[in-house]
């Protein structure tokens, strides 16, 4: 008998072939890698439950070991359950953190190539913001002031200081703050004398300024007839501040010294529609005048007469929406209430629309991003009316003047928030003994205003003989959840001097209502300004028990 040796090939071929046969005698795929081995994913650390103060942010976390290959993560919000999109790591940053996120619970599933593993529950707590206690903004006299935030978050105030014999403009700036124990500080940014001190020739001054979203303000000022004007660039470094340059001539280019009453909107990133009230000779009626404002260079352009009354004039008003749509109101004596717009990339139009044939003077015009926009006359005797506009419509008027407050002794004011619908805040008088209380009125989406909703308490100090109650709301633009804060005044003594309280509240959209109400200022506060930033923090300025210095508090 011969013994036959098999070469090597062969040997080995004749091994595949038993692995294979023994592999498919198991049930296995001869072609296929064997199975991996290990087990799912073993957490180590738990998600922890985590606090944080409303705006703030803060990071939640899992630990987790794998022998069977990489780990996949995938956060999941239990209370509203549903996937966080984006959210695939060990660790789940939070914030800035909204109120309405109170008690929500996260989990997260971990995976590798043997299985799923899922985490217990972390639970989150936000603290509310709160008021805090007034301090100084300024010390020096103020006769008129504004305030503006910018998309940094800073709130810039901006003010005409001295007496009833000179004036000078100042510029202060408080930088965006979580830390509740800085919050109110007001400091002076570069160049923060806008304008030096002078005599006074004319007694009438005011103030405004509009912010862009590259962190530009520019502040518009009128002192003895002469409209000035200084821009605001911001630093590098989003928390510290930037500084003031002047422009580079008095806005209006006329000989004549009686231009008043300025107003300023932010056109895109690149520029500010500037508009005031003119009298180009030496008597008659003001002309309505408007000046664009190039950031790039520093350029003014030419001035545009956008009024085609001859009629005396009223201070104008000035909007601008998201697609550079803008629009100026204000009240020709004898005709009523009128507009005129530059649509985006295009000239003033030649023709005036008039809005409100009464005799009530413009109150408010306000706009949102999406060019939906509320202009509101008032007598100040029990009626408010209010006009719906579109910046960018065909007929800018979407409704005739429709009567929704009834305010008495002050001026309403209105926000229109990111959903188009339209808040209009008015003191009604003559409920129990004359008492006085702050009121909303809604423009739903539905084309229907909502019947009036009670803001405050009453006063009942019988507003109509003793002058005492509720006055003066001002409101905030809304923020990117719809919330917005709302003040107002309670006057509460009479005399020469008398004394206000100045209360605020807050609407949060997301909770569906109304948080409690509180007494910020409790002084001689004649004076309100309230901005609303968009991290949602707010900063309210009002006159001091000591004459005409600010104080600032802060929601933080």
């Amino acid at each position: 008998m011969s013994v036959r040796f098999l070469r090597q090939p062969a040997r080995m071929a004749l091994a595949a072939a038993a692995l294979a046969a023994l592999l498919a005698a198991c049930g296995g795929d001869p072609d296929q890698p064997p199975p991996p081995s290990g087990s799912a994913p073993v957490i180590i650390t738990q998600p922890q439950d985590l606090a944080l103060a409303e705006g703030a942010a803060g990071t939640m976390s899992v630990l987790a070991t794998s022998d069977a290959g990489a780990v996949a993560y995938q956060w999941f919000d239990v209370t509203r359950n549903a996937d966080i999109v984006g959210a695939n790591a060990a660790d789940l940053d939070l914030g800035p953190i909204s109120l309405a996120a109170d008690s929500t619970r996260y989990n997260v599933r971990l995976t590798n190539a043997m299985g799923t593993t899922t985490s217990t529950n972390g639970a989150l707590t936000v603290s509310e913001r709160a008021w805090n206690t007034p301090a100084d903004a300024l010390a020096s006299g103020t006769r008129e002031f504004t305030t503006i935030v910018d998309s940094n978050g800073h709130t810039h105030l901006l003010a005409i200081t001295g007496d009833n014999l000179a004036a000078g403009v100042e510029a202060r700036i408080q930088l965006r703050s979580n830390d509740s124990t800085q919050a109110n500080g007001f400091t002076s940014p570069g160049n923060a004398v806008l304008q030096a001190s002078e005599a006074l020739s004319v007694s009438t001054t005011s103030i405004a300024a509009a912010a862009n979203g590259a962190g530009h303000v520019l502040t518009v000022w009128h002192r003895n007839g002469i409209v000035g004007g200084a821009l605001y660039t911001p630093s590098l470094n989003a928390g510290t501040a930037g500084s003031w340059t002047l422009l580079p001539t008095r806005i209006n280019s006329f000989v004549a010294n009686s231009a008043l009453d300025p107003a300023v909107a932010a056109v895109g990133n690149a520029g500010f529609e500037i508009v005031w009230r003119e009298r180009v000779a030496n008597s008659g009626a003001h002309d309505v005048v408007a000046r664009t404002y190039t950031i790039n260079g520093n350029t003014l352009g030419s001035p545009v007469f956008v009024e085609a009354e001859s009629t005396e004039t009223e201070p104008p008003r000035i909007v601008a929406d998201a697609a550079g749509n803008v629009l100026a109101a204000w009240r020709h004596v004898g005709v009523g209430t009128v507009v005129n717009r530059r649509l985006a990339g295009q000239s003033w139009g030649t023709t005036l629309t008039t809005v409100d044939t009464s005799a009530q003077p413009l109150e408010v015009l306000r706009t949102n991003r999406n060019g939906k926009a509320v202009l509101l006359t008032s007598n100040r005797l029990g009626t408010v009316l209010a006009s719906r506009l579109d910046l960018a419509a065909t007929d800018v008027v979407l409704a005739a003047p429709e009567p929704v407050a009834n305010a008495y002794g002050s001026g309403p004011d209105a926000v229109v928030d990111n959903t188009d619908r339209i808040h209009v805040f008015g003191v009604s008088c003559c409920g129990p003994n004359g008492s006085t209380r702050l009121y909303r009125w809604i423009y739903q989406n539905n084309g229907l205003w909502t019947s009036p909703e009670p803001v405050s308490d009453f006063n009942t100090n019988n507003f109509l003989n003793t002058g005492l109650g509720v006055f003066s709301p001002k409101v905030t633009e809304a923020d990117a959840e719809n919330n917005f804060v709302v003040t107002w005044q309670d006057r509460v003594s009479a005399g020469n001097a008398p004394m206000s309280r100045v209360s605020a509240r807050r609407f949060h959209d997301r909770l569906s209502g109304w948080r409690n109400t509180v007494l910020v200022g409790d002084s001689n506060n004649q004076i309100v300004s309230v901005t609303l930033g968009l991290p949602g923090n707010a900063t309210l300025v009002c006159g001091a028990a000591s004459g005409q210095a600010l104080q600032a508090a802060s929601l933080r």
